[in-house]
């Protein structure tokens, strides 16, 4: 009996209400679950997207398809046929007869990031970036980001290479606009770029010719596996208020904050007042002189930037102790250590006890020979 069995529920690529960080977490849930449970085993589904699909198709993982008028038939096959010990739902507002007809199945069912009334329904809701009263686990500490120690980071002066990057779906043409916003920059010329987009072969050409009133050297990428290191290389970001707004911070990378979506203006105002990353505004304000400004305070202004950077390396190095929430989505693993002659310990990390997740741990319970089981604080 492979443990445990997870079947993702997602969206994303040029999706216009998902972006491409609800395809990310799942894949970085996957990947950290399996290092530490080599028996796990995961699935994953969603609605068709070329650019989304590609994403999970780079990091090695082929999802199940559909149209939005066959989901319930397609998923409801998957369900049968894949038999998950758990459903995981990375999607925005999941309404309430979904999740009924979800819980049908008999499967545990778990949401994330969800700001909608269908996560109450849920056996397990941890909901780090949208605050909602179902989630026992609310909270930046619970958020799902890249494996990374972190470690201050010297901040380079002055700067001189900036990735811009607005998710999957380029929003009215978001990646356009902020580029010929700031292409008339007495600074520009001094600015090499890294653009990352989900894009057609239009606007690609479009986004290119841009790239010529900004430094040699600028380039147009689609998303894939060396984001995040081109990311980590930057001396700044331009990014929206999603995932890719916490990775920067926690890389100590100063960055420049447009917001997307009502909830990313409550996580961007959050970080934005502990002074972790500067706030640009929606955007409708690109066109602003106030946008031009703050862009050119966070890619000018040495001591902006160093304040940036310190404070989000002392924020993120003081979330310790708190469970990762790929634990959470595992509700009970093996300690790693155990003396010869005792019995096999697990420790228990859901604060949520279902019917549900009471036989699925005694199951996992069952099938390992744990004699002891720990509650995690």
């Amino acid at each position: 009996m492979s443990m445990p069995r997870m079947l993702f529920l997602t969206a994303g690529g040029r999706h216009p209400e998902y972006s491409s960080g609800h395809i990310s977490r799942c894949i970085m849930t996957a990947a950290r679950i399996g290092k530490t449970n080599p028996q796990a085993d995961f699935l994953f589904a969603m609605p068709q997207d070329k650019a989304g699909e590609n994403i999970f198709l780079k990091a090695g993982h082929r999802p199940v398809t559909y149209k939005p008028s066959a989901e319930k038939k397609v998923i409801g096959k998957t369900i049968i046929n894949y038999q998950p010990h758990m459903i995981v739902l990375d999607r925005l507002d999941v309404p309430p007869a979904l999740m009924q007809w979800l819980k049908k199945f008999g499967k545990i069912l778990i949401s994330l990031d969800d700001s909608g009334r269908g996560a109450r329904l849920a056996d397990i809701s941890i909901n780090p970036l949208i605050p909602n009263k179902a989630s026992y686990y609310p909270g930046y500490a619970y958020l799902t980001l890249s494996d990374l120690k972190i470690k201050k980071v010297p901040v380079k002066i002055p700067a001189r290479q900036c990735l811009i990057a607005f998710g999957g779906f380029s929003q009215q043409g978001l990646t356009l606009k902020v580029l010929k916003a700031l292409r008339g920059a007495k600074w520009a010329k001094q600015i090499r770029l890294d653009v990352f987009a989900a894009i057609d072969d239009t606007q690609q050409k479009q986004i290119v010719h841009e790239l010529q009133f900004f430094a040699a050297g600028s380039r147009v990428h689609a998303y894939s596996d060396h984001f995040l290191e081109k990311l980590s290389k930057s001396d700044a970001a331009l990014v929206a208020g999603g995932l890719t707004m916490f990775e920067a911070s926690r890389l100590q990378i100063p960055s420049g904050i447009i917001a997307l979506r009502d909830h990313q203006k409550i996580n961007i105002s959050k970080m934005s007042h502990k002074k972790l990353v500067l706030d640009l505004g929606a955007t409708a304000e690109i066109k602003s002189t106030r946008f031009l400004q703050r862009v050119e305070m966070l890619l000018q202004n040495a001591r902006v930037r160093k304040m940036l950077a310190s404070k989000s390396f002392s924020f993120w190095s003081s979330l310790k102790g708190v469970a990762e929430t790929t634990d959470l989505l595992q509700i009970v693993t093996l300690n790693k250590k155990s003396g010869r002659n005792s019995s096999r310990q697990a420790t228990l990390w859901t604060k949520r006890s279902t019917k549900l997740v009471q036989a699925y741990v005694s199951e996992f319970c069952e099938h390992h020979h744990v004699g002891e089981l720990i509650k995690a604080a």
